[in-house]
């Protein structure tokens, strides 16, 4: 449902840079005479890169292309929950918590949009347990290699996994440990998933560690805030869908547009779910589950959720929604565990009757909001006018003078139309401009000044133009599907 609604956020389409942009033969290896891609940048593996590879050689480059895979990614992690918390808990606590994941407004669309991305270190992480959980400790490990190396902040995960683990199932741990020849096998499967990350560090000594890792407590408080508005569903809001106070909304078409905004107008706006009330409850109620089968598996949602919360709320730069997800489905098993013990049944069954239908709430005015009021910021879907209007400029170069319109714009045209960077304006000299100016046939996209992410590079390019004997020539003003001017498209002439 949520596929067609956003352009293409350039971090979403940072896995293709291998495929299209230009290669970096520090970051892969030549098989056959071939490069193959296995990192991004120094802490992102291409993963991605390879499973889409296929994919978009069949299918091209279009939303669905990009977005089907990480929906039905999504729905596996689903669908794996459920069998991880049946194995740990039970049936019951394993529909709820399935349940609960699958209706979370957070999750349904960063696994649609994967701006993180996200939806593989989701899906890895769950694997990884169940096998584990299944008496596969080598699979398992072999697995958190592979989400390592994919993403190395899933050292987060690691850490809280640890923890986790230790607290809640000991003498399992102790029985593996036991066992030289497992924990041997179990430690070559680990670096045999993590290889590529590995041999990107030797030949680029500590390049993860010096890129990624700023330990800070700055701004803890805001990432408490950004941990309950992303457990609630209302962190996105403003983010990937306009509020509902942006100018020129549209009128719904669709059957279930009309009966999303029906709902919303008979209900309410509902911004956020239930959902943090019952971790709360959850923390509240140990007498209640501790008594229950599913002790031990509350007791290693609890441990991960604060060991890798804490792991991720010490680096800088962390604490977005994309990074709060990298928790799932953590918070839903423990949710699930403490409504189950609740005596008695009919009890546990309308307070997760409740939580499912906040949950879809929440959903509903995303929904609804999607259709009134449009795409927001970074995820516009001007993005496609504006990759359409470029077509006839493939060949040729176009300059970039605002941020996330480079790594989409490229996807979008298969590499044959050269973005290039002109941003922050601070960081671009007078000569780097003059001999932008001079390229001939180029041209220039930025945003319109009132949604521009680095102000000021209009003006100051105008100015550095006008000093080179150059006057700017507007092409085209091109707005979203609500008609709001989002991106302007222009070029220099030389003033004769």
């Amino acid at each position: 449902m949520f596929i067609p609604y956003t352009g293409i956020e350039t971090d979403e389409a940072v896995f293709a840079l291998p495929l299209y942009g230009p290669l970096n033969s520090s970051q892969g290896i030549t098989v056959f005479h071939r490069h193959v891609p296995l990192m991004l940048f120094p802490y992102g593996g291409a993963l991605k890169t390879l499973i889409y590879w296929p994919i978009l050689r069949v299918f091209g480059p279009n939303a669905y292309a990009i977005r089907l895979p990480v929906v039905i990614s999504g729905a596996v992690t689903i669908v794996l929950l459920f069998k991880l918390a049946e194995r740990m808990a039970s049936r019951r606590v394993a529909l709820l918590a399935s349940l609960l994941l699958a209706t979370d407004a957070s999750f349904l669309l960063t696994n649609t949009y994967d701006w993180g991305p996200v939806a593989l270190q989701q899906i890895l992480l769950v694997t990884g347990c169940l096998a584990i959980g299944l008496r596969r400790p080598v699979l398992g490990c072999f697995i958190f290699g592979v989400a390592l190396w994919n993403k190395a902040i899933f050292v987060w995960a690691l850490t809280g996994l640890a923890a986790a683990v230790i607290a809640a199932y000991l003498p399992e741990v102790r029985s593996i440990l036991a066992s030289r020849r497992t924990v041997v096998r179990c430690a070559c499967a680990f670096i045999a998933g993590a290889l590529p990350l590995i041999v990107y560090n030797v030949h680029a000594p500590n390049a993860t560690l010096h890129a990624n890792v700023h330990l800070s407590t700055e701004n803890f408080h805001a990432k408490l805030i950004s941990l309950k508005n992303t457990l609630n569903g209302s962190d996105l809001f403003g983010i990937v869908v306009a509020p509902e106070t942006e100018e020129m909304p549209k009128s719904p078409r669709s059957v279930i547009a009309r009966l999303s905004c029906w709902i919303r107008d008979r209900l309410g706006p509902r911004y956020s779910s239930l959902f943090v009330y019952a971790i709360l409850f959850a923390f509240l109620s140990g007498p209640l589950w501790w008594r229950s089968s599913g002790r031990r598996a509350a007791v290693f949602a609890i441990v991960f959720l604060f060991v890798a919360f804490l792991a991720m709320a010490v680096v800088r730069y962390t604490g977005s929604a994309h990074h709060i997800v990298l928790l799932y489905p953590m918070p839903h098993l423990l949710v699930a565990l403490a409504v189950v013990a609740l005596r008695p049944k009919w009890l546990a069954v309308a307070a997760g009757t409740a939580l499912i239908v906040a949950n879809l709430l929440v959903v509903n005015q995303y929904v609804a909001q999607f259709e009134r009021n449009g795409s927001y910021g970074l995820f516009t879907d001007a993005l496609y006018p504006l990759s359409d209007s470029l077509a006839g400029s493939e060949g040729r170069t176009a300059y970039a003078l605002d941020f996330g319109m480079e790594d989409n714009l490229t996807l979008l045209h298969e590499g044959r139309l050269s973005v290039k960077r002109a941003w922050p304006i601070e960081s671009v000299s007078d000569g780097e401009i003059a001999a932008m100016l001079a390229d001939a046939g180029a041209v220039f996209v930025n945003h319109v000044p009132s949604r521009e992410y680095f102000k000021g590079g209009d003006v100051r390019f105008e100015a550095v133009a006008k000093a080179n004997g150059y006057e700017r020539r507007n092409i085209q003003t091109i707005p979203d599907s609500n008609g709001r001017p989002q991106f302007e498209l222009f070029r220099f002439e030389r003033v004769r």
